[in-house]
């Protein structure tokens, strides 16, 4: 498995109006071939984390260009540029 990372700084009243964006992009999000989810995690009022699953490296790269457009949309609610890191999974825990 392959992972991105992405944290957001962004104004205390932005995450609603991003998991409107987030929501209406449903449908593309389905199009994202080898992508298996996208978590978000509130950090605090102000910070979210973003982690994406995807089957492959070669998967991450190949979505790259409609993921930017993503996240073009919500630059305006985001105090800052985002701070994006991926990787390769090389453990994992999984509870029975």
């Amino acid at each position: 498995m392959y992972y991105r990372v992405t944290k957001v700084t962004h104004n205390e009243d932005a995450r609603a109006k991003m998991l409107a964006i987030l929501d209406a992009k449903n449908e593309l999000l389905q199009d994202f071939d080898g992508l298996h989810y996208v978590k978000m995690v509130a950090l605090s009022d102000t910070e979210t984390l973003a982690i994406s699953e995807y089957e492959t490296e070669a998967h991450l790269q190949a979505v790259e260009t409609r993921f930017r457009e993503l996240m073009m949309e919500m630059m305006p609610l985001m105090a800052g540029p985002p701070e994006v890191l991926s990787g390769a999974e090389f453990w994992c825990f999984t509870r029975d």
